[in-house]
């Protein structure tokens, strides 16, 4: 089932980048990757206190 969500906010898990050689990388890059607008991702969610949803992807 695919259900529309217009709003919902939640902090950006972030990941080490790539190592590129022998250098080790400092930089930070969210797990869910780049985001657009309309993407679809999965939400999971009580139905009954829909304001514990959380994106299953976004985990450490």
């Amino acid at each position: 089932m695919i259900n529309h969500v217009y709003s919902f906010k939640e902090e950006a898990v972030l990941k080490p980048a790539r190592q590129l050689l022998l250098f080790k990388s400092k930089r930070k890059v969210p797990v869910l990757g780049t985001l657009r607008v309309g993407q679809e991702v999965t939400v999971y969610y009580d139905e009954k206190h829909p304001s514990t949803a959380y994106l299953k992807d976004n985990a450490r």
